[in-house]
């Protein structure tokens, strides 16, 4: 019987062997090095989610004290020093436009107005 034991000890053994790989502790460490890199992934995610979830509130109450009014129509009373200046490139940008658009518009006005003014006789 003592043979057939030791024998069965020494299958159970060698199967065990080789069922358990060489780098086993490698793997572990990989393994719990991935976990760590996932749950911090998971934080930085989280931490967007929330400052997205600020922000949206920020607007919400902005758009609640403006009666759904536009962003341009907000007091500049209560805007940061950051917020003017992005106010006034805004505005100088809408200027331009303007001008831009208006000297296209203009443009063949003026053309047919001096045509006019060349060739009298066709009055």
């Amino acid at each position: 019987m003592d043979a057939v034991n030791q024998q069965q000890q020494q299958e159970t053994r060698r199967t065990s062997k080789e069922r358990v790989p060489n780098n086993f502790s490698s793997l572990i460490k990989n393994n719990i090095e991935n976990q760590l890199a996932k749950k911090q992934e998971h934080a930085e995610s989280l931490k967007r989610l929330e400052e997205e979830q600020t922000v949206t509130k920020m607007i919400g109450s902005m758009n609640n004290m403006n009666r759904g009014g536009f962003w341009w129509d907000l007091p500049i009373d209560n805007m940061e020093q950051d917020e003017r200046e992005a106010y006034r490139e805004s505005m100088e940008q809408l200027q331009k436009n303007l001008i831009a658009r208006l000297g296209l518009i203009e443009s063949p006005c003026n053309a047919l107005a001096e045509s006019r003014i060349a060739t009298p006789s066709l009055i």
